[in-house]
Order: C-alpha cells, then sequence, then structure tokens
C-alpha cells in the first residue's frame, strides 16, 4: 500500500437540516415555522387580557359591595354561612340606635348634666369606633331626653351626621310649639365635632346637606307654620337659604286626658320635596321652599313618596278597613288609586322617576313619578321589596322575583316557600321566612347559595327565637332573651 503523506488540517464541521421531502411538504415545514412565534405571542395576550379583565371584574365587585356599604339598609358582608355576633343592651323591643349614615351606625344618648354622648358601633362586632361627650346644658334637656340623628350630605360628601336635643316641653297644657334644641353636626368617620348651635325650632328634617326647620304660630287670623333651610356647618351664623310660610288656617283644638293637645306633626324630605303635616292638613314644598300644593286631608294619612309623590290613604272605619280611600296626589293633579305609598327597605336611589306602592289586594304597583300613570304591576302579593343597581327585588309566599324597576321585564326568580323579608350586602340576597329560614341568592342571577335555619343561632335551637329584623342595616333575631344580630 503506497504511503499518504501530507499535513493535518483543522476541519469545521457543519450540521445541516435534513432535506426537505419532496411534494406538499416542501412549503408547510417552513409556514410552521414561520407562525410558531406569533402563536406564542398571541397565547400570551390572551391569558394578559383574562388576568385584566379579571382584576377588572374584581376591582368592579368590590367598587359594587363599596357602594352597597353607603346604601342606608344594606348589611356588612355576608360570608356563606350565618353565625352569631353580638348583643345590643336591652330587651330587643327598642334598638338603641340613633342613625345610620352610611355604613356608620350612630347610638346617642342624654347624660346627667345635660351632656349628649354619641358614639359609632362597629355593625359586625359591637365595638365603639369612636365616643364623643358634648356639653348641650343650654337647652335644658333631662337624663334620658329623646335625642333623633340623621344623615347630613349627599354622595360625595365628607359623611357627617347631625343629632338633636330639645329642651323640656312647658309643663302647663298649652299647644305644642318652638323649643330650644341643641343641633351637633358630627364628622361620621372619627366623631369630630363640627360645630354646637341652638336654634329654637318645632320639627326638624335634613334635605342633602341643609337641616329644614318648621315651626308654627298663632295669630288673629289663623296658625301658619313657617319653613326654613340652612346650612348649619356654616362658619358664622348662616343665613336661611330660603323661608316659606304657609297660609294661615284654623287649626282645630283637641285636647287629650291628660290635658295636652291631641295633634300630629310631620317633617319628612324625599327626592326635590318636603311635606308638612299638622293634623288634617298637609303642605308640599318643592327643595328651594316654593309651596307646590295645601291639602285639605281629612281623616286621610298623607305619606311622602321616594319620588315626591303624596299618597292619600283613608284608613278609619268610615271607608271601610277591608277596602280604604286612597289617592296620589302629582303636581297639581289628584288621582284614585287602590294602592298605598311604600317605599323599598332598601333603596340606592336608581330608577329615580318611578314610585313603588303597595296594592291592597297584594301586588306591588309601580307608577310614574312624574305622570303617576301605571307603569307595570307584578302577579303575585308580594311582602317587601329592595332597589338596587335599577331592579326591584320583591318577596312573596313563593320566593323571590327580580324585575327590571321601569319595565317591569323579570330578570330572575328565586324560590322558596313564604318569604316575608329581604336583606342584602350588595352581593347576595337573603330571603327570610317566619319559620326563620334563611336562603341566599346572587343578587346577579339569582342562583341559590346557600339555605340555613337560623334559629340555632339563639340559645339551645329549641324555638325561642320568634322572628328576623332588618333594621339598622344590621340581621337580627328576637328572642326571649334579647336581639341578636348576625351575619
Amino acid at each position: 500500500m503506497p504511503a499518504v503523506s501530507g499535513r493535518m488540517q483543522d476541519v469545521e464541521l457543519v450540521e445541516q437540516e435534513p432535506a426537505q421531502p419532496p411534494g406538499p411538504a416542501r412549503t408547510g415545514g417552513p409556514r410552521v415555522r414561520r407562525w410558531r412565534v406569533p402563536a406564542v405571542v398571541a397565547g400570551v395576550a390572551l391569558v394578559a387580557a383574562l388576568v385584566t379583565y379579571q382584576a377588572g371584574a374584581d376591582a368592579r365587585a368590590r367598587a359594587d359591595l363599596d357602594r352597597a356599604a353607603t346604601v342606608p339598609g344594606a348589611l356588612p358582608p355576608v360570608g356563606d354561612r350565618l353565625q352569631e355576633r353580638w348583643h345590643p343592651p336591652g330587651d330587643g323591643t327598642a334598638a338603641p340606635f340613633a342613625a345610620l349614615a352610611g355604613r356608620h351606625l350612630v347610638a346617642a344618648q342624654t347624660t346627667s348634666g345635660g351632656v349628649l354622648s354619641v358614639r359609632e358601633i362597629d355593625r359586625a362586632t359591637g365595638a365603639s369606633r369612636w365616643s364623643t361627650e358634648v356639653p348641650v346644658g343650654a337647652v335644658g334637656p333631662r337624663a334620658g331626653a329623646p335625642v333623633t340623628c340623621a344623615p347630613l350630605g349627599g354622595p360625595g360628601r365628607v359623611p357627617r351626621v347631625v343629632c338633636a336635643v330639645a329642651g323640656p316641653r312647658p309643663s302647663t297644657p298649652e299647644p305644642p310649639g318652638p323649643r330650644p334644641t341643641a343641633f351637633v353636626v358630627l364628622d361620621a368617620d372619627d366623631g369630630t365635632v363640627v360645630v354646637v348651635r341652638t336654634v329654637s325650632t318645632q320639627l326638624w328634617t335634613v334635605q342633602g346637606s341643609r337641616v329644614v326647620l318648621a315651626s308654627s304660630h298663632d295669630d288673629a287670623a289663623g296658625t301658619s307654620w313657617v319653613v326654613l333651610a340652612t346650612d348649619l356647618t356654616a362658619v358664622d351664623e348662616p343665613d336661611p337659604a330660603w323661608r316659606t310660610t304657609t297660609p294661615p288656617w284654623d287649626r282645630p283644638l283637641v285636647i287629650g286626658p291628660d290635658g295636652q293637645e291631641l295633634t300630629w306633626q310631620d317633617l319628612r324630605a324625599a327626592g326635590d320635596r318636603l311635606l308638612l303635616t299638622d293634623g288634617d292638613h298637609a303642605w308640599l314644598l318643592t327643595g328651594d321652599g316654593s309651596l307646590l300644593s295645601a291639602l285639605d286631608t281629612g281623616a286621610q294619612v298623607a305619606t311622602l313618596g321616594r319620588t315626591g309623590v303624596v299618597g292619600l290613604v283613608d284608613w278609619s272605619a268610615a271607608s271601610g278597613f277591608d277596602r280604604p280611600r286612597a289617592a296620589l296626589v302629582v303636581g297639581g293633579a289628584t288621582l284614585t288609586v287602590r294602592e298605598t305609598v311604600q317605599p323599598p327597605t332598601v333603596d340606592d336611589g336608581s330608577a329615580p322617576g318611578v314610585e313603588v306602592m303597595q296594592s291592597f289586594d297584594g301586588p306591588v304597583v309601580v307608577r310614574s313619578g312624574r305622570t303617576g300613570g301605571e307603569l307595570w304591576r307584578s302577579r303575585e302579593a308580594v311582602s317587601a321589596t329592595l332597589l338596587l343597581g335599577g331592579v326591584l327585588y320583591a318577596a312573596s309566599s313563593d320566593g323571590v322575583v327580580a324585575r327590571d324597576a321601569v319595565t317591569g321585564r323579570r330578570v330572575w326568580t328565586g324560590h322558596g316557600p313564604d318569604v316575608r323579608r329581604l336583606a342584602t350586602d350588595g352581593r347576595v340576597l337573603l330571603a327570610l321566612s317566619p319559620t326563620l329560614t334563611v336562603r341566599a341568592f346572587a343578587l346577579s342571577d339569582g342562583a341559590e347559595l346557600w339555605t340555613q335555619d337560623a334559629r340555632p343561632l339563639v340559645g339551645d335551637g329549641a324555638g325561642t327565637a320568634r322572628w328576623l329584623t332588618t333594621g339598622w342595616g344590621m340581621l337580627g333575631i328576637v328572642s326571649p332573651d334579647g336581639l341578636t344580630i348576625v351575619g
């Protein structure tokens, strides 16, 4: 074998891709590789979009709960089962509370030495969040004198509460009149006192950020009422935003067995309307003090609806207890109806143009607040309603029906026997029955979430509980031992 001569050299080996098979596959391979990277990018984008959507949905759900927490009467967040929370003092027959200002539950009482004691109560635990004592001795209240409180201000404003305590009534049999009244305005977040003012007044209510005062005066022409609206929180002594005097009228004098005059007097605000009632007369005013109408109510009871309409019902034997006479006053017109004004127990202010009424025959009737015309009525008898997000939730003997508040279109139906009351935390709807059975439905679609017998939450569960109550934005069980807050 001949010898091989020469030099060794470095050789670089290059790995080649395998040859592509002939035919259609020659073009298919490059196309797959060309789309591989864009597909990954699209998948990542889809995942990111889903995460963003879920985060947005969670944020909206939290925002809905936050909004619900400020709706008067809405419950604190409810879990998947009810449990015992705390016990308010007292026997359960009278709640020791004064006002529910958004999410702030306020209790107030007058103590010895002319001191007004105000505190906020945590609705979930019963503990005090803050406590404030304010001297109000200038009006001379006795210890335990009645205190009335109300939320002051509208949405988007600093949450405030105003509490009022009046001086003692005269001991002589004189007709009721203006009395020195101490008004205390507090920041509902921390109990800081904003202002304390003493005003002589007979009746008062709140409309937005203003306090409306009303007092009667007698002269040779008869009895007149002076109604004025004022901003108590103004730095200087505030001038009234408006003042209105009603025409004089002859008020009949009725003296009771105790030598005091018997009369029904009331002042209420709803929407852009005010209703002043004195015995068998009532006056409807606009939010700027203009007098819309004077009503001779006679034996009828006047009620102010959520849209500012006035419902009149004669509950006396003269009209027949089973078929009472009723009317609806809308602007300058009076309509004969077969219903009474029955505002929802929880109302977030949505569907502002509708008036919710209760038919004497059982169904709920929804009317236009502008014309009084009937928009729709339920087919079933209704015992309670809630209004949230433009949907009216109604309790009936068969369960719960959710309908569009304006059109009456059915949104969903939840079944459960003998539902009498409703409660909500803005996420779930609780249907309450006289047997103390609680059913929870998803507020959005009516899906049944859970059912619970609430009786074991009181005592040994041997049937000592009497009924469920939803006052003051809390769910409570009344029993012989008092009130038990559950949630």
